[in-house]
């Protein structure tokens, strides 16, 4: 079928000086509405892990960090609160103590059963018991910075597992409030820059914004008037916003301008994860309705990531909305619920629009792929491609390594050095490790993600 398509191309004259034909493929290319369970966004899924000189446990010290089981949600995300309460001297009622090799061991234990599940995690420490609303808990600085040192030699083998750190530590539940050093600038400034000193490529999520032009060394003013480059250390941070549509501050997130504020700062969440729990401390005051706008506040905010419990007042209104021309354009989506809504366009959602492919001399093959990101956000960690062609039987015959996507149109070229025949083509957007698809991301079209090779079904081709 498709080789007679080829030559009926070129018998209508449209082939080129170099004999040169293209095939726009025959695939479904609309929005299929199911929920597209990819890295790194969604609804997560929140635990809390008691971090021990012994180890690492939870349900009150019945069951080991090697226990738990990352498969038992179906959700993509997850939320890993670490109490490292134990190490801090105003809890133990001894002294400040490094986090113990058992204690490391657990959490790269942990870490590694979440990657070997496939699943992501955004990951805070607390030293407050049991990630609760205790002040003042936290150990000297010094020891704040060793932990953060000693935390991070594991977190650097987990790149395509951890979605964001959210640099938390210090304050009631790890969110840089209530404790007397959460106040001092320059404890929360060390605090940062530790966490990027002692990370590579990880995303370093802080309360407020404000946090981020103390960082800088910048007034509220001076900051509006700045951009942060790609060459600077600070194109790292972003912010968790565990008050997210509370009121017009989001309860102490923006301390100034709002509408200012998520300006200047959506520019960092175009690139880096933005979430936290939505909240709602008054109905005079939250935003969390749809006639205060609140599907715009996640689309300027590039929304990742909310709270699969919390706040449920607000998560049980928002399904109880169904969405409208009334709250928005996206015409595809109309008759569903706000909550079903937002929950797939969490982060990126790529739909293919078109699928070309441009054959030379049956020899030489370019293919170009048209995608519309109909998501909140953006992708926010460049993935590998990798092109993946069986033959009639389903025996791989191509596995190669085309290049890097970062939420662009997909341009790639192979050359057909196999014999002549019938060929499927599907293409992994992955982080390739040991050259193996790892954390692929399926396209949302339906039938296209083949889940046994990790890759999105690209079409197809005779010759």
């Amino acid at each position: 079928m498709v080789a007679a398509a080829i030559w009926m191309f070129a018998a209508r004259g449209k082939s080129k000086k170099d004999n040169t034909i293209s095939i726009v493929q025959k695939l479904d290319y609309s929005d299929d509405l199911a929920l597209t369970y990819n890295p790194d966004q969604g609804f997560y899924r929140s635990k809390v892990f008691n971090v021990l000189p012994k180890g690492i446990f939870y349900d009150d010290g019945q069951k080991t960090a090697a226990q738990y089981d990352f498969n038992h949600y179906e959700n993509q995300l997850y939320h890993l609160r670490m109490d490292i309460s134990a190490f801090s001297g105003k809890n133990n009622g001894s002294s400040d103590l490094e986090l113990t090799p058992n204690a490391l061991a657990d959490l790269d234990t942990l870490l590694g059963n979440l990657k070997h599940a496939q699943k992501n995690a955004v990951i805070r420490f607390c030293y407050c018991p049991d990630f609760g609303d205790a002040k003042d808990k936290e150990p000297s600085l010094d020891m704040i910075k060793k932990h953060i040192a000693q935390i991070s030699s594991v977190l650097n083998k987990y790149e395509s597992t951890i979605t964001a750190i959210e640099a938390g530590m210090i304050g009631r539940w790890g969110e840089m409030n209530g404790s007397a050093i959460t106040k001092d600038s320059a404890v929360v400034n060390a605090v940062l820059s530790t966490w990027l000193d002692c990370t590579n490529n990880l995303p370093i999520l802080t309360r407020q914004p404000q946090h981020i032009y103390d960082f800088l060394g910048l007034s509220y003013q001076q900051a509006m008037e700045y951009s942060i480059e790609s060459d600077n250390d600070a194109f790292r941070l972003g912010i968790f916003d565990d008050s997210f549509l509370g009121n017009n501050s989001d309860l102490g997130t923006f301390n100034h301008d709002r509408v200012q504020e998520i300006e200047w700062i959506s520019k960092q969440t175009a690139h880096l994860p933005f979430g936290g729990e939505a909240s709602c401390s008054s109905e005079d005051e939250a935003l969390h309705r749809m006639e205060d706008g609140c599907l715009d506040n996640m689309k300027k905010l590039h929304l990742s990531y909310l709270n699969y419990h919390y706040n449920e007042k607000i998560t049980d209104y928002w399904k109880n909305q169904t969405y409208s021309a009334q709250y928005g354009d996206d015409s595809t989506y109309y008759g569903i619920s706000v909550y079903d809504y937002i929950a797939k366009h969490f982060g990126y959602r790529f739909v293919l629009t078109k699928s070309t492919f441009h054959l030379t001399n049956s020899a030489k093959l370019d293919i170009d792929l048209q995608l519309n990101n109909v998501g909140f956000g953006n992708l926010t960690k460049t993935k590998d491609l990798q092109l993946i062609v069986q033959d009639d039987a389903g025996n791989i015959v191509l596995r190669q390594n085309v290049g890097k996507f970062n939420g662009k149109n997909i341009k790639i070229s192979t050359n057909l050095n196999f014999p002549k025949g019938n060929y499927k083509f599907y293409l992994s957007i992955c982080s390739l490790e040991e050259n193996e698809p790892t954390y692929p991301i399926a396209f949302s079209n339906a039938g296209l993600f083949n889940s046994t090779l990790k890759a999105n079904y690209i079409g197809e081709l005779s010759f």
